[in-house]
């Protein structure tokens, strides 16, 4: 496991405090400024499997409108049956060997078993890996249990390192900060944060250690998957940016 000094995951918490001469903010969404959902970046919808419309529809849909409070948000919208309503951010845009800091606030009106709110995803179907990072409500014993969950090379399985207890309709601001790393290696990492505080994984560690792209990953928001219930998430800020300050003011650290 090896960490440059001036990326590793354990002096993260004091890169807030650095000049950010650096810094570039790549993806920068806000509901309360109006700004169009397309922000996000790629439009990626999916009624049954396969069938993945280019626009919005009254069953299938992402806008910029309001939660049920009222509250400027991007509604991503889909009826019983469907698969997916998500953006792709920095669509074939990510690099290797780079830090991404990811602020994300959200809220689920309903949640459901199996529904997925992130995905760090392969873009390349002959990848070794489909879904390097998640996060999913994946426990069979509670489906409000929300899991950040790491998929290794060639194991098609998941494995769990954190979870927490999540509530309908309550926003939550979280904040993520991936190393790809070298692609197909093992000296990718991430770290999870929730509500502006740096989460632990069950390891006692509070990062991920592993292979994060094995050809071409980013990320993706909204709501994947829980295909047996209508699913209605609102987003209300995403920020993507090489420095931690650039996300600040959505991550909440």
């Amino acid at each position: 496991m090896h960490f440059p000094l001036f990326l590793s995951p354990f002096i993260l918490p004091f890169l807030v405090w650095l000049p950010q001469a650096f810094s570039k903010t790549l993806v920068s969404y806000s509901a309360s400024s109006g700004d169009p959902a397309s922000n996000l970046g790629y439009l990626n919808l999916e009624k049954t499997k396969g069938d993945r419309p280019k626009v919005n529809s009254a069953d299938l849909y992402i806008k910029t409108a309001t939660d049920p409070s009222g509250v400027p948000a991007a509604h991503f919208h889909r009826k019983k049956g469907y698969r997916r309503t998500e953006y792709h951010s920095l669509f074939y845009a990510t690099q290797y060997d780079t830090t991404y800091y990811i602020g994300y606030q959200v809220m689920i009106r309903k949640i459901r078993h199996n529904l997925v709110i992130f995905q760090w995803k392969e873009l390349v179907k002959q990848s070794t890996q489909l879904i390097p990072l998640n996060l999913e409500f994946f426990s069979e014993h509670n489906e409000r249990i929300l899991t950040f969950n790491h998929e290794a090379p060639n194991s098609h399985t998941r494995t769990t390192f954190w979870n927490r207890t999540l509530k309908d309709g309550v926003k939550y601001s979280v904040g993520m900060v991936i190393n790809t790393g070298t692609p197909g290696g093992e000296d990718g990492w991430a770290k999870l944060y929730w509500d502006g505080e740096p989460q632990k994984m069950f390891d006692g560690t509070d990062f991920i250690n592993g292979t994060m792209v094995s050809s071409q990953a980013n990320p993706k928001f909204g709501a994947y998957r829980g295909e047996e219930f209508e699913i209605d998430t609102y987003v209300y800020a995403v920020k993507i940016g090489t420095a931690s300050g650039d996300v600040k003011d959505v991550a909440g650290w």
